[in-house]
Formats: C-alpha cells, structure tokens, sequence
C-alpha cells in the first residue's frame, strides 16, 4: 500500500464505535512538571460529591497530570454523542463521560464529582458543520483528493511513507511514516493505522 493511499483509507474511515485500552509515556524535559501539579478550578461546574472538592475532579485539573510520566486509559466511543474516558492509577480511578450535551467526571481519589454541559459549538457534529470548517476546495473532497492535498502540502518539509507493518492490539496495521527533512528534534513520527478500517491504533 502506499502513503497515498493509506492516508485515504484513513480519510475515508467512518468508524463510530471503539473500545480499547490505551498506555500514554510523555517526557517533555520539564523537571518542575509534577503529577502533582493541577489546572483545577479553571473549568465551571456543578458540585456533585461531599467529601471531595469539584475543582479536583474538572478535566482541565488532568492536564498537567497527563503531561509527565506513563499513564493508562481506556477509552469507549459510541458516535459523535457518547464517549468515555478513564485514567487508571494504582489506587484511584478517574471518569470522564459525555453523553450528549452533559459532561461527567469523577475522581475516585479525592471522592468529587464534576457537572458541566458542553458549549453549543462543541455539540455540532453534522457533517454539514464539519464541512464548514474545512477550506473551500476541500468541502467536497474524496478522500483521494485529501490523500493528494497532504502529501503535496507536506512534500517541502516532510516525507511521509509507509514503512512495513505491525501488530497493535491484535489488529493488523500498516505503518505511516512522517520524517522532517529539516533541523527539528523530531527524528520521526510513526501512526499505525488498521489495514481494515483506517482507524489510527497508536501514534509514537
């Protein structure tokens, strides 16, 4: 397969339900950057938990966790509406749910529990509005025409190729390739993509 037609298969996808575990390992050089460290009390919400402080439980207080060290979630999709998002530490467990509109979280670790309903913008998901958002040439783009569009945009600064297979998560997946040709501490990005359904399976 080449990278052309990879990145179609990826364009094309329309998978809606997943379900899977996914392992995250970050080290962005940064010695002050704690799991300790927190965001909290950036997000509004509505308390939903006596013991625990709400702030604790918004998404926003997760950020800085995720951003050092290895962490464990497992994720569940089932369409644009409804999706969910654990983060598996060795005695806690922390939820983050959306079912349509309403946003839920819950932190086993300090017992709290966090409300929000999702801005009006984050809840169009038609492919009218997704449309609409894409340049004006790309609207009614196959996903070919996509495919053709990133490898000519990427061509002065990147090459991209498919560089073997792989299995990941007992799936069969070809591998995409993206290598800067300038200076960049970036040696290479590697996407594993399932050679069924164009769903992208881990990134490195």
């Amino acid at each position: 397969v080449t990278a052309e037609e990879l990145i179609a298969k990826i364009a094309a996808s329309d998978t809606q339900q997943l379900s899977g575990s996914v392992k995250i390992s970050t080290d962005l050089g940064i010695p002050g950057l704690s799991a300790g460290s927190s965001l909290g009390g950036m997000g509004g919400g509505q308390h939903g938990g006596e013991d625990g402080d709400e702030a604790s439980a918004a998404p926003l207080s997760k950020l800085t966790e995720l951003a050092a060290g290895s962490h464990t979630l497992r994720i569940a999709a089932d369409g644009p509406e409804k999706q969910r998002v654990s983060i598996i530490e060795d005695a806690a467990e922390y939820s983050l749910i959306r079912n349509g509109d309403q946003v839920w979280a819950y932190d086993s670790g300090s017992n709290s529990v966090y409300h929000a309903t999702a801005p009006q913008q984050e809840r169009s998901h038609g492919k009218g509005k997704h449309e609409e958002r894409l340049p004006k040439d790309l609207t009614d783009a196959t996903p070919q025409e996509l495919a053709k569009q990133v490898l000519a945009g990427a061509d002065k600064t990147t090459s991209v190729t498919v560089d073997g297979t792989a299995k990941i998560a007992g799936r069969d997946a070809y591998q995409l390739k993206l290598t800067p040709k300038g200076d960049t501490t970036v040696g290479s990005i590697r996407i594993a993509v399932d050679a069924d359904n164009g769903v992208p399976l881990k990134f490195t």
